[in-house]
């Protein structure tokens, strides 16, 4: 069975590392600080130190040379400047091509379309927004690359309510909602690991009930205040199609419904203390 690391073993590498450890994987993680081994190593994955600069030893660079394919689950950080993370993320892309890895899946974002469509697919980016930016720094070097733009991500400790939660005047009430639950962002991640698509996907859950609606009704199951919409929105907001990646992978939603989803997204006390 093929070699994978996963760089960035945090909320989404972490459960995915041990999921392809599980289908028979062998798993590396990254990880910047050597105290974190334990934890890579308690959900299955081989821990590797590798900072991304002039710090990492010939020992992190070769651990990473000896993988199949590489996924960067690397969030892009506010704590930082774009500036930084845009240097980060191209280090990351040139020592995975110059380790001459074959295979790498990236993690993005939605984030890069504009405000005003009503629909986006993949052709509909923003060019000169710093994600695809980022994207071109893989698809530029790395022979086979698939660049995977997830929604809002939402499961254990990411639950939606609290996104909105006793928030005044928010905008755009009858806007559809863009959201995937992290059990099905694993299960796109490991549909094309093994299938070898190529290319840039959406990912998102194929439901999409209104703010409104959705948002007060994730909080009243939580038992906390919802959030207060304007009476108009500025425009319709915009719908993420996924109909790509469903014509390319075939996949099949384990969350399809955002409103079975949210029965999904209360806080697992065990994994919030093996972090």
């Amino acid at each position: 069975m093929e070699c994978v690391t996963i760089i960035g073993c945090g909320w989404l590498g972490l459960p995915l590392g041990k999921s392809l450890a599980t289908a028979g994987y062998t798993v590396k993680g990254t990880t910047r600080t050597a105290e974190r081994f334990p934890v890579l190593a308690g959900w299955g994955i081989l821990p590797v130190l590798n900072r991304f600069d002039e710090s990492t030893d010939a020992e992190g660079i070769l651990a990473i040379s000896e993988s199949d394919a590489a996924i960067v689950t690397v969030p892009w950080s506010r704590q930082i400047s774009d500036r930084e993370n845009a240097a980060l993320f191209t280090r990351i892309a040139h020592t995975l091509a110059f380790e001459d890895i074959q295979r790498v899946i990236v993690i993005s974002s939605t984030s890069v379309y504009p405000d005003d469509l009503s629909v986006c697919t993949e052709e509909d980016a923003d060019p000169g927004h710093p994600l695809v930016m980022m994207e071109k720094e893989f698809l530029t070097r790395i022979p086979s690359v698939a660049v995977v733009r997830f929604a809002g991500l939402i499961g254990p400790m990411r639950h939606p309510a609290r996104f909105l939660a006793a928030r005044r005047h928010v905008p755009s009430p009858d806007a559809p909602v863009n959201l995937i639950h992290r059990d099905d962002c694993i299960g796109v991640i490991s549909n094309l690991l093994e299938g070898r698509q190529e290319g840039i996907f959406n990912a998102c859950a194929p439901s999409h009930p209104g703010r409104r609606e959705f948002y007060t009704e994730a909080c009243r199951r939580l038992g906390i205040e919802p959030p207060q919409f304007a009476e108009r929105g500025e425009h319709g907001g915009r719908e993420v199609s996924i109909v790509k990646l469903l014509e390319e992978t075939h996949y099949s939603f384990v969350h399809p419904d955002l409103y079975e989803a949210l029965d999904h997204c209360l806080s697992d006390s065990a994994e919030k203390g093996n972090r």
